[in-house]
């Protein structure tokens, strides 16, 4: 448990440092977490713009929403 020791000894820019590291780890895990459930549920609007209903994209897309 040599953790609280390196924590005591270092500086208050290694904690900022060291607390950045975990703020982005844990962002790039949530947008890796939203990617796959967004993807798991498909295309969702969200993520792409939804066709104008007029054209036939959007009248053949309706269904399979």
């Amino acid at each position: 448990m040599r953790a609280p020791v390196i924590f005591w000894a270092m500086g208050p820019w290694e904690m900022l440092i060291i607390g950045i590291g975990v703020v982005v780890v844990v962002a790039v895990i949530v947008a890796v977490i939203v990617a796959v459930v967004t993807s798991g549920k498909g295309r969702t609007t969200s993520t792409n713009v939804p066709p104008p209903p007029k054209t036939d994209q959007g009248s053949r897309d309706a269904p399979s929403q």
